[in-house]
């Protein structure tokens, strides 16, 4: 099974914070890496990619997921912990809904087992649930979402 973000985040295994990461997510002692990328997307869809620690995740959204023309950041931040690995993702305009889910294409290394899992951050509290499991394929896994808010992806 993977190791829900709960558990990789608790006590004194990892980040202590609830509230937008930065800095704080940064001062993790697993903070490996983050990065940023913004696009403005519209009905025709789009694909955004943040690179971090020279891995690629791409964040697609398909045509007709939109109705208008709107500006979407991600942040993204990479965690070594002695549970597995962990990304974080802080995905804006919060709220932000899709007629059609959109996908994260997502970069899975040095991986025991063959599922990376996806969690999401519902009201801001250090709560996290599962929303998603994947299979590894060709070291990627893919995950849909409806909506933007906080995720985070684990594997072992």
């Amino acid at each position: 099974a993977v190791a829900s973000v709960d558990s990789l985040f608790h006590g004194d295994q990892g980040v202590h914070a609830a509230s937008s990461g930065n800095e704080v997510w940064k001062s993790s002692p697993y903070y490996v890496a983050d990065a940023a990328a913004k696009l403005k997307v519209d009905a025709l869809g789009g694909e955004l990619k943040v690179q971090l620690d020279n891995e690629e995740i791409f964040f697609v959204v398909p045509p007709g997921a939109l109705l208008g023309e709107v500006e979407i950041e991600i942040w993204g931040y990479k965690f070594r912990t002695p549970d597995g690995t962990v990304f974080l993702y802080e995905c804006s305009p919060s709220g932000l809904t899709f007629t059609v889910p959109m996908w994260v294409n997502h970069p899975v290394t040095g991986a025991d087992l063959p599922i990376a899992g996806m969690f999401y951050n519902a009201d801001g509290a250090w709560r996290w649930s599962l929303v998603d499991v994947a299979p590894i394929v060709n070291g990627r896994a893919l995950f849909e979402i409806d909506h933007f808010s906080k995720y985070g992806i684990t594997y072992h």
